[in-house]
Parts: structure tokens; C-alpha cells; sequence
């Protein structure tokens, strides 16, 4: 909660600076992609018929894929500066709780050979 001196003291209730509006409707758009962007992923594994979801670290982000009829299917790379934000959407929507928790959802670095 930001504070605002007066002749009267703080006043907690009083509007912003613009930077910090700014900073703060920044972030609620990129809470809102990432929002967007994990439901996108969701439903197209469903409309897919997708009998798994894989998610694999690499150097460009978070690769998604899914397991269609057997086969691996690459759906999109989430960028690297998102990843810990999708990550944290998709616990929340699963129900995982977070921190290492041994791990339902961990995320792997591409296998050698």
C-alpha cells in the first residue's frame, strides 16, 4: 500500500505515483497473458485429445508438448523471462503446491541421446 505525506500525515487511501501505476497495470498484463496462455495450452490439449502434457527446458524457454495418438507433438516454446510464471499458473490451476515437493511438475533439461 503506498503512502502519501500531507500537512496531516500519511494518507494510505490517496492515488499512486504513474510509475508505479504503470509498473503495477505491466504486471497485471503479463499475470493476464500468462493466464491466457496456460488456459491456451490446457484446451488445446483437450481439443487435441492429448493423452499426456510434457513440458521441456531447453535454452530458448519452456518447450509444450503433447502426446497425441503415441507421438510427441510440439506445441509451442514459452519465453525464458515467463516460464516461472507459467510454471506458477499451472501449479495453481492443477492444485500442486509449490516449492520441491518431489515433484509432480518438475522441469527437465532436454535428454542426451
Amino acid at each position: 500500500m503506498s503512502m502519501h505525506r500531507t500537512s496531516f500525515g500519511l494518507h494510505p487511501f490517496r492515488s499512486r505515483p504513474a510509475e508505479a501505476k504503470n509498473r503495477d497495470s505491466n504486471s497485471s498484463q503479463l499475470l493476464t497473458s500468462v493466464v491466457r496462455l496456460v488456459n491456451t495450452c490446457l484446451y488445446q490439449a483437450i481439443w487435441l485429445g492429448a493423452s499426456h502434457l510434457y513440458f521441456q527446458i531447453d535454452t530458448e524457454g519452456l518447450n509444450v508438448l503433447y502426446r497425441q495418438d503415441g507421438v510427441l507433438v510440439r506445441s509451442v516454446t514459452i519465453p525464458n523471462y515467463i516460464v516461472e510464471y507459467f510454471v506458477r499458473e499451472l501449479r495453481l490451476k492443477a492444485n500442486i503446491p509449490s516449492g520441491n515437493d518431489g515433484g509432480v511438475l518438475q522441469l527437465h533439461g532436454a535428454r542426451d541421446g
